[in-house]
C-alpha cells in the first residue's frame, strides 16, 4: 500500500503536466503579455497615475478655500469687570448719578458690578479666494504638469527596456531552437547512416574505424543535445519571467515559441534617421528638457515669495456671549494684502542660487546632446556592420548547404567517406549557428539605434 501511494505521488506531477494544454506564443504575444503583466511596467504606470493626481491636486489651489470654524470659551473670572463708580468718575453730576443708581440698584434688581466675557461661543463658515500670490500657485501647477510629462517619459523608457529584453530573450530562444532543429536533423540522418554503415561494415565496404567514428559522433551529439535542452529550458524561464507569466518547471515543455521570421528585418537604410531629430526625440533628451523647465519654474516660485499677495475673503456665522445672552448672526467680507519686506535679501540670494542650478542643468543638457549625437553615429555604424555580417553569414550558409548536399550524394554513391560527410554536416551546423548569431546581433544593434 505504501509503495502504491509513493508511486502515485511520483506520477501525479507527470499526469498533471501531460494533461496541461500546450500554449504557443509569438513574439507579439510575448510583448503584449509583458506590457500587461510585467511588474516593472505596472509600477511605472502607477507612478504615472500618482503624477496625474499630483497635478490635479495642485489645480485645487486655484479654487476658493472654504472652511468651518468654531470657538467657545468659559473663564472662572470674567475677562472684563467694572462697577458703576468706574463709569461716573469724571464729573460731579455724573458722580451724583452714580451714587443715586448705586442706592437704587438693590431695589431695581441691578447689580453694581458688571461682568463681561466670562463665557462665549462663536461658529461660522469662511471662504478665501487667492487673487495674486506672486505667481507661485500657477508655477507650482506648471511644475506638476511637467512632472506628469516626465512620468510618461519614464514609463515609456521602462516599457522599451522590458520589450527589448523580451526581444532579446525571444531571439536567443529562437537561436537555440534552431540549433536543436539542426541537431535533431543531424541525429536522424546519422541514425540512417549508422544503419547503412552497419551493413557496409558487415560486407567489408568500410573499415571498423569509420564505423566507430560515426558511433562516436552520435554519442557526442547526444551529449550536446542534453546541454542544448537545458539551455532551451533556461531561456524559456527567462522569457516567461520577463513576460510576467506564472509557470512550473515541469510544464516548461508545454510552452512553445515559434521561431521568428528573420526575412522581415529592415535594413539600415530603411531605419535611418536625421541626427538632430533623432537626438531630440530620445527619451533622455526629453527628460533633461523637462528638468531644465522645472528649474526655471522653481526660480519663478522663489521670486514670487518676495512679491505682494492679495486675497479676498468672506465669513458668515453666529455668536453668543454673556454680554448679550442671545444668538446673533453676522457676516462680512475682507481683503487681505501681504507685502514681504525682510525676505528680499534672502530671496535675492536664493534667486542667484536658482540661476546657478538652471545654468548647470542647461550645461548637462548640452553635454548630453553631444554624447547622444556621437552615440547615434556609433550605433548606426554598428548597425551597418551587423547588417554586413548577416549578408556574409547568409552566403556562407548557402555555400555550406550546397557543399553538404554534394558530399551527401557522393557518400551515398561511394565517392566520399563517412568522415567527409560528418565534416560537411559540422561545417553546415557552424554556418547555421553563425547566421543565427549574426541576426540576433543585428536585432540588438537595431534596438540600440532606434531606442
Amino acid at each position: 500500500m505504501k509503495r502504491l501511494y509513493s508511486l502515485i505521488l511520483i506520477l501525479l506531477p507527470c499526469l498533471v503536466v501531460s494533461g496541461q494544454e500546450r500554449q504557443s506564443f509569438s513574439l507579439e504575444d510575448c510583448r503584449s503579455l509583458a506590457i500587461e503583466n510585467n511588474t516593472t511596467i505596472r509600477n511605472a504606470r502607477m507612478d504615472k497615475q500618482a503624477a496625474e493626481l499630483r497635478r490635479k491636486e495642485m489645480f485645487t489651489w486655484f479654487l476658493p478655500q472654504v472652511g468651518i470654524t468654531s470657538m467657545g470659551f468659559w473663564s472662572e473670572k470674567a475677562k472684563v469687570t467694572f462697577q458703576l463708580d468706574d463709569i461716573f468718575v469724571n464729573a460731579d453730576a455724573a458722580q451724583d448719578v452714580g451714587i443715586i443708581l448705586g442706592e437704587l440698584a438693590p431695589e431695581l434688581g441691578i447689580s453694581e458690578n458688571f461682568h463681561f466675557f466670562k463665557y462665549g461661543f462663536n461658529a461660522g463658515i469662511s471662504l478665501f479666494q487667492p487673487i495674486y500670490t506672486g505667481g507661485r500657485i500657477r508655477q507650482s501647477y506648471q511644475i506638476a504638469h511637467l512632472l506628469e510629462d516626465a512620468s510618461d517619459i519614464k514609463s515609456e523608457i521602462v516599457e522599451k527596456v522590458v520589450l527589448n529584453q523580451i526581444d532579446k530573450n525571444y531571439f536567443l530562444l529562437a537561436s537555440l531552437q534552431e540549433k536543436q532543429r539542426l541537431v535533431d536533423a543531424l541525429d536522424s540522418y546519422l541514425t540512417k547512416m549508422e544503419d547503412i554503415a552497419t551493413l557496409a561494415l558487415d560486407n567489408g565496404v568500410i573499415v571498423k574505424s569509420e564505423f566507430m567514428q560515426l558511433k562516436s559522433k552520435r554519442l557526442e551529439l547526444n551529449a550536446g543535445r542534453q546541454k542544448l535542452k537545458t539551455g532551451i529550458r533556461l531561456a524559456k524561464m527567462n522569457l516567461l519571467n520577463s513576460m510576467g507569466m506564472e509557470y512550473r518547471i515541469l510544464s516548461l515543455d508545454n510552452y512553445e515559441f515559434p521561431s521568428a521570421n528573420f526575412g522581415d528585418i529592415p535594413s539600415p537604410e530603411d531605419v535611418y534617421m536625421d541626427e538632430n531629430q533623432a537626438v531630440a526625440n530620445r527619451d533622455e533628451s526629453k527628460l533633461l528638457d523637462v528638468y531644465v523647465k522645472v528649474r526655471q519654474h522653481q526660480k519663478k516660485i522663489t521670486l514670487g515669495g518676495s512679491l505682494p499677495s492679495v486675497g479676498l475673503g468672506a465669513r458668515y456665522g453666529v455668536s453668543r456671549f454673556d454680554i448679550r445672552d442671545e444668538f446673533k448672526w453676522n457676516g462680512g467680507v475682507y481683503l487681505a494684502l501681504k507685502i514681504p519686506i525682510s525676505s528680499w535679501g534672502r530671496t535675492s540670494l536664493a534667486l542667484k542660487r536658482s540661476q546657478i542650478e538652471i545654468d548647470k542643468a542647461e550645461a548637462i543638457q548640452k553635454n548630453l546632446t553631444e554624447k547622444l549625437t556621437l552615440k547615434l553615429r556609433k550605433d548606426y555604424l554598428e548597425l551597418t556592420s551587423a547588417w554586413d555580417a548577416i549578408q556574409i553569414a547568409r552566403e556562407q550558409k548557402e555555400y555550406e548547404e550546397y557543399l553538404h548536399e554534394q558530399v551527401r550524394l557522393n557518400c551515398e554513391n561511394g565517392y566520399s567517406t563517412v568522415a567527409d560527410l560528418l565534416k560537411s554536416y559540422s561545417d553546415l551546423a557552424k554556418a547555421e549557428e553563425s547566421y543565427s548569431t549574426a541576426v540576433s546581433d543585428y536585432i540588438t544593434a537595431l534596438h540600440a539605434y532606434l531606442d
